[in-house]
């Protein structure tokens, strides 16, 4: 199949609605499935695409990828096979290399390993040319060179090695408050481990920097230095735009306290999502000064472990004009219906004025210093 031209008005019509002016090249196809009405699921598909001087260019913005090129076999009996040969091509000039295969996709015993090279590649410029990515806003350069092995059944025996540079990345979550800019990182991978170096980013205008290490990508041990000079946790942090529904119940027009209705029972327990039930983490945060819900603090610091969902310890304190805050506890998330948590708090020379917008308790006539 060979695509020479795209002058008629409706195959264009077509391209723009996939984000292309115009998309010329060869492409051979090899092909063939079967497929079971009475077994929709054991359906099974065999074959191959061979891509050659391909070019495409996007809509609206002015975006080229050029000679595009390689072989991409798949196969499915019980689950997904995908191959990736020699697949090449140049993004606005910017290089781009792909090797690698994707088997068992979705079972227990997927594998992932692949090379992967990029120089000079602006985020944007991919993010025109796959619709899919064009409601994250990216931006940013990217020079990536990677060689990575995944096995999801023996995650011990993963291997990742090459490195991951970005600059002045951006990207923004649809549908969320959340928006993260000026993205400076350098990220080292070798063996089950990568090193970030050095990272600096502002998440809502807020400027953060990470250093520590991710290992083990089936089962992640993170170790995390995160560090802040000026941090406003309000602006940080998500807020509840929609406020909390009232507690209380409402009156009927005669003046009578309605019964709401009893809710129905839950089917299972609430849970963690699965990254966060494999995770364990180990994070220092220093924050040398910043603000939450209106008071300013100073000098605060927290380590805090966490494994599977459990909240091992954590230790934070923190100043708030001549007061001081220190607080040690634990907490198992494993059930959010039920969280068992353990507190010791040390308060010294705190100013009730202070810390009540903190506890919700702000519209109460409070004042007077607490010392413990």
């Amino acid at each position: 199949m060979q695509v020479v031209a795209t002058s008629d008005a409706k195959v264009e019509k077509i391209l723009k609605k996939h984000g292309l002016k115009s998309l010329t090249g060869l492409a051979e196809i090899n092909m063939s499935a079967d497929y079971d009405q009475r077994k929709p699921k054991n359906w099974t598909a065999n074959g191959s695409l061979v891509l050659k001087g391909v070019r495409a260019e996007a809509h609206p913005e002015t975006v080229v990828m050029d000679n595009l090129q390689g072989e991409i076999k798949f196969n499915r009996k019980k689950a997904m096979n995908i191959t990736a040969k020699d697949i090449t091509a140049r993004i606005n000039q910017a290089p781009v290399r792909l090797s690698g295969k994707l088997f068992g996709i979705g079972t227990p015993k997927m594998l992932v390993s692949a090379k992967a090279y990029a120089k000079q590649l602006d985020l944007a410029h991919l993010a025109e040319l796959l619709p899919a990515l064009k409601d994250l806003k990216l931006g940013g350069i990217l020079d990536m060179d990677l060689d990575v092995n995944v096995p999801y059944s023996t995650p011990a025996k993963s291997r990742l090695n090459g490195t991951v540079t970005a600059r002045n990345a951006s990207f923004q979550v649809a549908g969320s408050d959340l928006t993260v800019e000026k993205g400076n990182a350098e990220i080292e991978l070798n063996g089950n481990t990568a090193n970030i170096k050095t990272m600096t980013v502002q998440v809502n205008d807020q400027q953060i920097a990470l250093s520590g290490h991710i290992s083990n990508p089936v089962r992640p041990k993170v170790q995390l230095l995160i560090r802040s000079s000026d941090l406003n946790l309000d602006r940080l942090l998500p807020q509840d735009k929609a406020g909390k529904p009232s507690s209380k119940p409402s009156k009927d027009k005669g003046g009578q306290m309605e019964k709401k209705p009893v809710p129905e029972e839950k089917v299972g327990r609430a849970e963690l999502p699965s990254l966060a039930r494999k995770l364990t983490a180990d994070l220092q945060v220093k924050v040398d000064r910043g603000q939450y819900t209106g008071f300013q603090f100073q000098n605060l610091k927290l380590n805090l472990l966490y494994e599977s969902g459990v909240i091992k310890n954590y230790d934070i304190n923190f100043e708030i004009d001549d007061g001081h805050i220190a607080t040690k506890g634990s907490a198992d998330l494993r059930n959010l219906d039920h969280i068992p948590f353990a507190v010791d708090p040390d308060i010294n020379a705190l100013s009730l004025e202070k810390v009540a917008p903190l506890l919700g308790i702000d519209k109460l006539p409070l004042n007077g210093t607490h010392v413990s």
